[in-house]
């Protein structure tokens, strides 16, 4: 997968809170995974702070 992909695709679940910020960390923790999107790191986190707090999530 394009590290582009990634980021585009967490762009997505913020935008349309498709997803718990808690699930979208977990997918991207894994080891294999920081390698690809190493260089996108900040974006990712200005993405992450985009969704909801959990408890808001419905």
């Amino acid at each position: 997968m394009k590290p582009e992909y990634t980021v585009e695709f967490i762009s997505l679940m913020a935008r349309f809170q498709a997803a718990r910020r808690q699930d979208v960390e977990g997918l991207i923790r894994t080891p294999t995974i920081k390698k690809v999107i190493g260089k996108y790191c900040r974006r990712i986190d200005e993405q992450l702070e985009l969704f909801v707090v959990d408890d808001d999530w419905t």
